[in-house]
């Protein structure tokens, strides 16, 4: 099978200090996957204050794309650097950055955006962007981020990849990429799934207890016939009382990377995971997978 006809991991660049961890994870997920990588900058123009004066329009027109084709030639060679046996492809795409980084997620296995930080007012354009490209993606999106200083340790020290679910179909999609990408970097899998508790009297005792039970029953179902199809990967599941963008944050806290769904609703109206992938796209403290699947892709 040649490389032009199998889907390509894709990797969003902008030159910024972000792309170096974007990178890396695009490469390495190409390698393991044994895909092409497409490196993508979008070059979106600006628009000119004074669009009657055509020369410095065209001058800084030139400027602007001489400077993508530099941060796409730094790319390329940083991503053949880092995987030397996998095919890469550098883009640039001119027009708004969103629209663009969708339109290269049609025929894409993956993407992989960079992201420094946590949630920083002054980053809103970065956030808006991940938030955006996560939520309309056809294809899963990861957000590379680096773990903060305190935080690097407990990541070497214990790594693996959690996974939340619901018991919908698009956490179903979330637990089915938690286990490829576990089974292919060779990392532990914990699967979570969270459920609060009702503002009740002690006299419901009874009806929390009947709850809690339809919870186990709702991570027993989500768990079904995974490790059989993935024997090689090893597997912890919690049921945790909380609210689920808290507990997946608190137990991906030094792990290699968090997947949650979108857009979907499970058994209880407080699951909503779209939600919740927003919440830990902006708060996490790791690396982040939001994953969709095909009914919402078609969408």
């Amino acid at each position: 099978m040649s490389g032009t006809s199998r889907p390509p991991v894709v990797v969003g660049v902008d030159g910024s200090k972000c792309d170096e961890l974007a990178i890396r994870w695009a490469a390495t997920e190409a390698s393991v996957r044994r895909l092409p990588l497409r490196v993508v900058h979008v070059l979106d123009p600006p628009v000119m204050a004074r669009p009657y004066d055509l020369e410095l329009g065209d001058r800084i027109l030139a400027y602007c794309a001489e400077h993508a084709k530099q941060v796409m030639d730094d790319a390329a060679a940083r991503a053949r650097s880092l995987a030397p046996d996998v095919e890469v492809t550098p883009t640039v795409v001119t027009g708004e950055v969103v629209p663009a980084l969708l339109a290269e997620t049609d025929d894409a296995r993956l993407m992989v955006l960079g992201s420094g930080q946590r949630f920083d007012a002054s980053r809103v354009r970065l956030g808006s962007v991940a938030a955006h490209v996560s939520a309309h993606a056809r294809c899963p999106v990861i957000v590379a981020r680096a773990p903060e200083k305190g935080e690097l340790a407990s990541a070497l020290r214990r790594g693996g990849i959690v996974v939340g679910v619901d018991g919908s179909a698009i956490s179903e999609a979330a637990i089915a990429f938690a286990f490829e990408e576990a089974s292919w970097r060779g990392l532990d899998l914990t699967i979570i799934h969270a459920w609060q508790t009702s503002r009740m009297p002690v006299t419901f005792d009874v009806a929390e207890a009947t709850r809690e039970a339809a919870e186990e029953r709702v991570l027993a179902e989500a768990l079904a016939g995974w490790s059989e199809k993935y024997p090689d990967v090893q597997v912890m599941s919690r049921l945790v009382r909380d609210h689920p963008a808290r507990a997946l944050m608190e137990e991906a806290m030094g792990a290699v990377l968090l997947v949650v769904g979108s857009h979907g609703r499970g058994r209880f109206a407080e699951m909503l995971l779209g939600s919740v992938s927003q919440v830990v796209l902006r708060h996490a403290s790791t690396s982040i997978a939001i994953v969709r699947n095909q009914e919402s892709r078609n969408r």
